[in-house]
């Protein structure tokens, strides 16, 4: 395959993108997840990665954690319990549920032991998947594309996805180099690029409009999606586009798992022809999560950069829209009644309350005994 073939994600001169086939590429992940692991110092486990609620000892339990369940699932066959799913909603409620409760179990280990045993489930993980004929079905659907039934490939590329920017996270948070490597880095892209069509699954446009997103940086491509009769679907990029998005490299792996915050992506992000389909492209999410409007820790912008050490259920109680729907006008204790609480510009748009509450933050955070308590008395319920 020859390098503008591969760049397109397609094969040959069909429009449908070709599989990823990339098994062997998760043992090699996973290999420079255990050099790094064992690189980290006793106070980089402790720090706070892009994933709110989660601290590097906490994605590194998560990556374990899904390894051994994906073993126990699909290679073992081996379910401790019956779920019914019915509705996309209870799908995630699923899936947060069983990651919470792993994460809490092996957060508790110490890094050598976490290591151990990510060294075992690492090696059995790439075993299985470099095992499985690419094109049977898979146990699992890759649910964030829209898919009721995915065949191996695509599961395999999906579980490369999430070994690859959950890495990414850990590296991001302890300051080293990133994965930004085109063997390894692309193909994740090309995996999350198959969701595009499910983005826009309710965006309505003529037949034949054109959307293309591209990539910038060694590590990227092009995709481009077309409305058809049935709806909208991969094809191979052309030179005759209605709406383009050119997203760099360097944010795009955040902007589809959820790891920055949609305005601040815009302001990176160059749309050219029609925005509004342009900026739908910017919704891709390529993880089970909550639709982005319930997303449930999303910092407000303007508070200080300090805030980022509060536990992530009280950016939950402090998100916008709590702090816009409390209507109630009253001075909380300790504040100057003749203060605008909202005299910042920034916070238009605020309940007085909430204006007062944010101001409470700032103060509290700054104070050398801050702690959750507190935060929680200020957030309220």
């Amino acid at each position: 395959m020859d390098n503008s073939t591969r760049r397109s994600g397609v094969e040959g001169e069909a429009n449908a993108p070709g599989p990823i086939l990339c098994a062997h590429l998760i043992r090699e992940v996973d290999a420079k997840l255990l050099q790094l692991l064992a690189s980290l110092g006793p106070d980089e486990w402790d720090l706070q990665t892009v994933a709110p609620e989660w601290k590097v000892r906490d994605v590194t339990a998560h990556l374990l954690d899904t390894a051994l369940r994906k073993l126990a699932m699909v290679r073992d066959r081996w379910f401790a319990e019956q779920t019914a799913i019915r509705s996309p909603e209870e799908l995630v409620a699923l899936v947060n549920r069983l990651n919470r409760e792993g994460v809490t179990v092996y957060r508790r280990l110490s890094p050598s032991v976490l290591i151990s045993l990510m060294t075992v489930a690492c090696r059995d993980s790439a075993e299985f998947h470099e095992s499985l004929d690419p094109f049977a079905p898979a146990a699992f659907a890759v649910s964030w594309a829209g898919e009721e039934r995915s065949l191996n490939w695509f599961d395999t590329a999906r579980e490369l996805t999430e070994r690859w920017h959950h890495q990414q996270q850990i590296r991001l948070a302890t300051g080293r180099p990133g994965l930004m490597i085109p063997e390894l880095y692309y193909p994740v892209l090309d995996c999350f690029m198959r969701g595009l069509p499910y983005a826009f699954r309710r965006a309505e446009a003529s037949p034949g409009t054109m959307v293309r997103l591209e990539i910038s940086g060694d590590c990227g491509g092009v995709w481009q999606i077309r409305r058809e009769a049935a709806g909208w679907a991969l094809v191979k990029p052309m030179d005759r586009w209605d709406s383009r998005a050119l997203v760099p490299q360097e944010i795009a792996w955040l902007l589809f798992t959820k790891g920055i915050r949609r305005e601040e992506a815009e302001l990176k992000v160059r749309i050219e022809g029609d925005r509004a389909l342009g900026l739908r492209a910017l919704e891709l999410t390529a993880i089970v999560a909550q639709r982005q409007l319930k997303q449930p820790v999303a910092k407000p912008a303007f508070l200080p950069t300090v805030t980022t050490t509060l536990p992530g259920a009280v950016y939950g109680l402090l998100s916008d829209r709590n702090l816009r729907r409390r209507g109630t006008k009253r001075t909380l204790q300790g504040e100057n009644p003749d203060r605008d609480p909202c005299e910042s510009e920034s916070q238009r748009g605020y309940s007085e309350e909430g204006c007062v509450r944010l101001n409470r933050i700032d103060t509290l955070e700054r104070k050398p005994q801050f702690s959750f308590a507190a935060a929680l008395e200020v957030a309220g319920s």
